[in-house]
């Protein structure tokens, strides 16, 4: 789900940003996931989470690298970043993907094969094309020892004339993703495209285990397609402005109706864009919940400065925590 923010907002942190001690940008950093917390936490604090609008989460199959996205508040452009582990097993400072920066490039996911990143975009269809599109499409790059290949863009039977996006892809190829077309049940839905030798098939949307009439959206599949999380906004159930589910399948292959995470890990802001180490069982997520639950007492503007340049601050950050299904 895309979303917009306060480009003042953005300016306060990047000014602050510059005032801070040193010690709250970590040049270099290292995840033991045993160290996994019981209850959500943000992750990688000062290196990930940085009180920027950070989001989705991806990793190679290897563990070695990390993508994710940086968002502009305010705007319709946003980048990819990376962070390699060094030969120490420590993750070195994050920077923009080759391919991304120019225009809103959101989402990315790892094929589990170990090759290709797919990530949303809206940059020109066409190789002549220089302005964004009006709508996002789904695209995938390769990754190999270390570098980028070029962009290509799913073909149309895929993509459409209106938001394709939050891509999610199996072992086999199949791929997920959400739509706002018009043949979903709700307002935005979770598609699924199979592939095939020749190709993907067509989407069609997941029934009514997984869709509902409103918001349904960023969904991570399992490399063996055999658990499914997603997103969701407007549901009844939910306590959040955005709440995360989860789906397995039955014996006969077909997804059981979707649970809703439990609290803590779902609480009342939004959060969304989970990515699950089903070998580690961690759950790592996007999540907009911040630490302005009383009174505040700001002396200066200094101190706000300081306040809007950490994380928790309103702006998304990413958690991690224990989980299994």
């Amino acid at each position: 789900m895309k979303k917009v923010f306060s480009l003042f907002f953005l300016i306060a942190i990047l000014f602050s940003c510059t005032n801070q001690e040193e010690s709250i940008i970590q040049k270099t950093a290292k995840i033991n996931w045993q160290n996994a917390p019981s209850k959500p936490e943000i992750f990688l604090e000062g290196f990930l989470s940085t009180g920027l609008f950070e989001r989705d989460f991806t990793i190679t199959p290897d563990g070695n690298t990390i993508f994710y996205t940086i968002q502009l508040p305010k705007t319709n452009f946003s980048v990819i970043a990376y962070a390699t582990k060094n030969a120490n097993g420590y993750f070195t400072y994050p920077e923009v993907a080759s391919f991304s920066g120019v225009y809103a490039d959101i989402e990315p996911f790892f094929h589990p094969n170990g090759d290709e990143l797919f990530f949303a975009s809206n940059r020109p269809k066409n190789t002549d094309g220089k302005q964004p599109e009006e709508d996002f499409d789904i695209w995938k790059v390769t990754f190999q020892d270390g570098g980028f290949g070029k962009p290509e863009r799913l073909p149309d039977n895929v993509n459409s004339y209106t938001d394709d996006f939050y891509p999610a892809v199996a072992k086999n190829g199949n791929l997920y993703f959400t739509s706002t077309r018009d043949n979903g049940m709700g307002i935005e839905d979770i598609f699924l495209a199979l592939k095939t030798k020749n190709g993907y098939q067509d989407p069609v949307p997941l029934n009514e285990s997984i869709n509902s009439n409103v918001y349904d959206f960023n969904a991570f599949v399992s490399p063996n397609e055999d658990l499914i999380m997603f997103s969701s906004f407007g549901r009844a159930k939910g306590p959040g402005k955005g709440d995360m589910y989860y789906s397995t399948k039955t014996d006969s292959g077909t997804w059981k109706p979707a649970k809703l995470l439990s609290s803590p890990i779902n609480g009342k802001y939004l959060d969304f864009c989970p990515y699950y180490d089903s070998e580690n069982q961690v759950l790592i997520f996007s999540s907009e919940r911040n630490r302005f639950e009383g009174p505040q007492k700001i002396t200066s503007l200094d101190s706000l400065n300081q306040v809007f340049a950490l994380p928790q601050n309103g702006m998304s950050d990413l958690y991690w925590v224990k989980w299994t299904p």
